[in-house]
């Protein structure tokens, strides 16, 4: 069971990911100013969401290593 919630949540870590590089690669709308200023906070939570997901990541794997032992 722990497994399976596992590999849930990997799937949806790397679904998250695939929808912030997809938005990071777009070209921002707008432009001028506010383009910069909504590009500044979107590189910021994309940071913020990075360093959350490498500690759940790595939880996960000490969680799969415990299983292990």
């Amino acid at each position: 069971m722990t497994d399976e919630r596992a590999m849930i949540a990997i799937e949806r870590i790397d679904q998250a990911l695939g929808r912030l590089e997809a938005a990071q690669a777009a070209p921002a709308g707008g432009g001028g100013s506010e383009g910069a200023e909504e590009l500044a906070r979107l590189r910021e939570t994309h940071r913020g969401l990075r360093s959350r997901i490498e500690g759940a990541i790595a939880q996960i794997d000490l969680l799969l290593a415990e299983e292990e032992s």
